[in-house]
């Protein structure tokens, strides 16, 4: 991608001992552009996995990375979800959700 075609937000938090990340991909609507930029932001969340990154946002494309080799928070919002929709009915195939108990 063409450098001026992404969007790049950081900011600082915490007294600047963590930061917020954020990147945004511009294309055109077409099924190339759109399929290379979900791939970019992938490489990208998968590189800021590598390096310990918090995902704060779990129903994105990167839900996966979040809860990957975190049995505990896994189990946490199990329960927290079983709490506040006991009945499973929001978004029952959401990740980490599958067996809701």
């Amino acid at each position: 991608f063409d450098r001026s075609s992404i969007g790049i937000y950081i900011q600082p938090q915490l007294g600047g001992r963590i930061a917020h990340f954020e990147a945004v991909v511009f294309c055109r609507d077409e099924k190339d552009s759109l399929e290379r930029a979900r791939s970019f932001i992938r490489v990208l969340a998968e590189a800021a996995h590598e390096r310990g990154a918090y995902f704060s946002r779990l129903a994105a494309p990167w839900a996966d990375l979040a809860f990957a080799g975190k049995p505990l928070l896994n189990q946490v919002m199990r329960r927290v979800r079983h709490i506040f929709d006991p009945a499973g009915t929001l978004n029952p195939a959401g990740s980490c959700f599958e067996e809701v108990s």
